[in-house]
């Protein structure tokens, strides 16, 4: 494609850093806008594209200065208007093979995860990245080796797009999330399904029936049908990925299904003096935190609550703990809050100044038999970059007890 015009780049993390490589190949001129202050190492990767940066202070410069601006996902734009280009869009623009796409409000990187490894172990070259992993545009150079895309996306990702038409498209579940973004659960439904109101009647949507009788899509709909599976996965999520292998025409024998450990995921940490520590920092919402508790229900169960709401009102979830969680440990920035709804419902609850002071009382109040839970039920932001350095540093304190 001949290079034409200028394009700027709105946020230089790992989609903006993605783009400005790829955009490079059509795009004469880039100019890069952050926010906050860019590294040497960042300035000298946009000056050997022959790039332009921008200081934190002049954003409306750089709105102003470029025809076209593509927005990191996470971006809320001042308007929706034609100078505004999609991540998504553009992806779809450049793919040329099958893409499977999964959103959905809890369970997506289960299932993303869990088909990778069973598609590889089927022989298939699958190139899986998006909202996980690698991003979007650095999956479209390798394109032509591989026999399909595995997407991971988020409601950000697909808010603004106009061309998502993944040929399966897959919702896990949903739901309220992200309504500091969103602002209603009717907003945000909305941004997730355009993961399927452009796929043609040639093309599958995979999705609970709660889901599938409220989309209009001209896609196939399956309903996928409750399967047991392999210990460790939850059945909604194997169910899901059943149907798709049903689609692909792939056989899958649960026995033989070797899945690698999920991180974060009731990941099982270590056994000190009868007490089991879980870490479950990819509980970013209140549904997945209950259902991690589902998991440990014949156990009495020390939970670690935190993080930030975005936007959720915790109030309901606080209330529907089960009666098998003996004590709730709050921390972070929301501490105070959590720990007041705790009292509100009655629930055995302490406010920690820190993880670390979180990890302490775990040690002195567990007693042999229980399990300490780390599912905070709300995004890492407060106090991490995110859900696996929320989870390390969990591990990394367990590990470090004395026994």
């Amino acid at each position: 494609m001949k290079k034409v015009d200028s394009i700027g780049i709105w946020g230089f993390g790992v989609v903006g850093k993605s783009a400005l490589t790829f955009l490079a190949n059509f795009y004469q001129s880039i100019r890069i806008y952050d926010h906050r202050p860019l590294s040497d190492e960042e300035q000298a990767l946009i000056i050997s594209y022959n790039a332009h940066a921008y200081r934190p202070n002049q954003l409306e410069q750089f709105l102003t200065d470029n025809q076209y601006i593509l927005p990191s996902p996470g971006i809320i734009l001042p308007a929706t208007n034609n100078i505004f280009l999609n991540e998504l869009d553009i992806f779809f623009a450049h793919a040329r093979i099958p893409i499977i796409a999964v959103t959905g409000s809890v369970g997506k990187t289960t299932v993303v995860t869990v088909l990778d490894q069973i598609l590889r172990q089927a022989g298939k070259k699958i190139l899986t990245g998006g909202n996980i992993g690698t991003p979007l545009f650095d999956l479209l150079k390798p394109q032509e080796m591989h026999d399909l895309f595995l997407l991971e996306l988020s409601s950000f990702q697909l808010e603004h797009s106009t061309q998502c038409a993944p040929d399966i498209a897959v919702w896990t579940n949903f739901h309220p999330n992200h309504l500091d973004r969103h602002k209603t659960q009717e907003e945000y439904f909305k941004a997730k399904q355009c993961i399927t109101i452009h796929q043609t009647s040639d093309q599958v949507f995979i999705a609970p029936q709660n889901i599938l009788e409220k989309v209009n899509t001209h896609a196939h709909k399956i309903i996928p049908k409750d399967i047991g599976g392999p210990k460790g996965i939850h059945k909604d999520n194997w169910a899901l990925i059943t149907a798709i292998f049903n689609q692909l025409d792939i056989s899958v024998d649960i026995d033989t299904v070797q899945l690698s450990a999920l991180p974060h995921r009731v990941e099982y940490v270590r056994t000190i003096n009868g007490v089991s520590y879980y870490n479950d920092s990819k509980a970013t919402v209140p549904a997945a935190t209950l259902g991690a508790l589902a998991q440990l229900r014949d156990n009495s169960v020390h939970l670690i609550l935190g993080g930030l709401s975005k936007g959720v009102d915790r109030s309901n979830f606080i209330a529907q703990l089960p009666a098998y969680v003996e004590h709730i440990y709050c921390f972070g920035t929301e501490a105070d809050h959590l720990d007041a709804l705790c009292k509100k419902y009655n629930k055995n609850s302490i406010v920690c100044s820190s993880l670390e002071e979180v990890i302490i009382s775990c040690k002195q109040n567990a007693t042999p038999g229980h399990v300490v839970l780390f599912s905070p039920a709300g995004s890492s932001f407060d106090l991490f970059t995110n859900y696996i350095e929320r989870g390390n540093s969990f591990k990394r304190l367990v590990n470090q007890l004395d026994v």
